[in-house]
């Protein structure tokens, strides 16, 4: 095992800027989008249990996390070069 080489690569950390913009750009969603971005995207909660926690139909959360990520995509999209 110590002659196989190394398979996993050093994980990559954000610039912090580019960390401080998206934080800034999740904090000025609109908060039911920003709710269901952070449970599901971030925490892994699926959209039949967001619907129980946050009271509201699946459908609401599907639609609540598209408007969600469409939102962070124009908000960040000046910035996409920055990320390659």
């Amino acid at each position: 095992m110590e002659a196989a080489p190394e398979l996993a690569t050093p994980g990559r950390q954000a610039e912090p800027d580019l960390r401080h913009r998206i934080g800034r750009a999740i904090e000025a969603l609109p908060q039911g989008y920003r709710a269901v971005f952070l449970m599901h995207d971030v925490e892994g909660y699926t959209h039949e249990e967001i619907g129980v926690a946050l009271g509201i139909e699946i459908g609401t959360s599907k639609a609540q996390l598209s408007r969600a990520r469409a939102r962070l995509r124009q908000s960040l999209a000046a910035h996409a070069g920055e990320w390659k």
